[in-house]
């Protein structure tokens, strides 16, 4: 699992460094959103 994040924040940082910082910001807090919109319908559907 952990060879796997690092994995992922190598390409997050190049996705960093390939586009202007205020669109990786938007497009971060939009991926998160997105993540806690699906865990919590998950945590619902296990309820």
């Amino acid at each position: 699992m952990g060879n796997g994040g690092d994995i992922f924040r190598r390409a997050f940082h190049r996705w960093l460094e390939a586009f202007d910082g205020d669109f990786a910001f938007r497009l971060m807090v939009m991926t998160a959103g997105m993540l806690s919109t699906v865990a919590f319908a998950f945590g619902l559907l296990s309820l």
